[in-house]
């Protein structure tokens, strides 16, 4: 049994491992960047680089999430059980246990990462993030949310609690707005002229579209038939009900922050001649308790703060819009550095005693 076990350890430290698997860690690195293209890069950073297998067709490959787990179990068993453990040999043991703290650092990103964005309006005080793919179906009652829905738990059919009936006869998970050519009796207004259709998840995961198609009667004449409601829809659904006003919304799930942020000024620099963005920047102001303080993002300059990392994305109209991710293993690089930096100096120092 010891012998067994001491067997597979050796086998599971063994070079030959890393040896095999760092060059094809760089080869998924290759292929995910330049699939970015194709996929876009959520789906290419889902795919390849936060899956634990890559499926090509039938086939069955090890994803980043699973070669990095290995890499790290490899350094973890090779540092336990290989290291040689004197005075002499701790600056070394110092940086080997930075460069284990910096993959287990690395694997903590892939899996415990979150990504969000966030669409900030100029001179609009924002505190909240949203979901790149999940949406929630709300419903106001005047100014309050009467109810919220994951959109994924929606089922065709009537929604509870309302003093009238809602029929819900249609679900666009990834919609496309099109032009209604035919079958216009019984939608109302403008409602006519437009309709949802299935389409191909976009490259930009911000430009995914949820939405519904419903009915509405037991109101009156004017109010009641067909509507649909999406996911931005700057015009949704509103029902009269006595003195209430009810509407039907779709947006991203929300996660709040610890803090908030105000668009100051948004610009958008284009190549000499073209409409083509070169950059974009964001001047804001965080708010955090009693505090606030300027910050500037561009697209080669993210900000930092508090666990949370903004990136520039993109812009819509005069907003701009950002990326945002929370990694609650980014300690672990500053951790690896300082002890690679302590087993240097320690090591050095003990190469100084050995000369004198």
């Amino acid at each position: 049994m010891v012998s067994s076990f001491k067997k597979f350890t050796t086998q599971l430290g063994s070079p030959a491992l890393l040896f095999y698997a760092l060059p094809y860690l760089m080869v998924i690195l290759i292929i995910g960047t330049v699939s970015q293209k194709w996929m876009g890069l959520h789906g290419a950073l889902e795919t390849f680089f936060f899956s634990w297998i890559i499926w090509i067709t039938a086939l069955p490959l090890p994803g980043g999430l699973f070669v990095m787990s290995a890499i790290t179990l490899n350094l973890t068993v090779k540092f336990l059980i290989k290291s040689k453990w004197s005075i002499q040999k701790a600056g070394t043991n110092l940086i080997h246990f930075g460069i284990l703290m910096l993959m287990i650092g690395g694997l903590g990103s892939l899996i415990a990462r979150s990504d969000a964005l966030m669409i900030l309006e100029p001179q609009t005080q924002s505190a909240f993030t949203q979901s790149y793919t999940e949406t929630d179906l709300i419903i106001f009652k005047n100014d309050t949310i009467s109810q919220r829905i994951d959109f994924k738990n929606l089922v065709l059919g009537d929604l509870d609690k309302l003093p009238f009936r809602l029929n819900i006869f249609e679900l666009c998970k990834t919609c496309t707005i099109v032009l209604r050519d035919k079958d216009k009796q019984d939608w109302v207004g403008a409602f006519r002229s437009m309709r949802l259709v299935e389409s191909t998840a976009p490259l930009n995961p911000e430009e995914h579209i949820q939405g519904i198609s419903f009915e509405v009667s037991a109101l009156n004449d004017v109010q009641d038939g067909k509507y649909l409601t999406f996911e931005s829809f700057p015009k949704p659904p509103k029902f009269t009900v006595g003195d209430d006003v009810y509407t039907v919304v779709i947006e991203r799930h929300r996660t709040p922050l610890p803090f908030s942020l105000t668009l100051k000024d948004f610009k958008k620099d284009a190549y000499i001649g073209t409409n083509r963005a070169q950059g974009y920047t964001s001047t804001l102001e965080i708010h955090d308790g009693d505090l606030n303080f300027p910050a500037v993002i561009t697209m080669n300059d993210p900000l930092r703060y508090r666990g949370y990392t903004f990136y520039q994305s993109s812009f819509a109209g005069d907003a701009s819009v950002l990326a945002v991710v929370r990694n609650k293993a980014y300690i672990f690089p500053y951790i690896a550095s300082l002890l690679v930096a302590l087993g240097l100096i320690w090591h050095s120092i003990f190469l100084v005693r050995i000369k004198k």
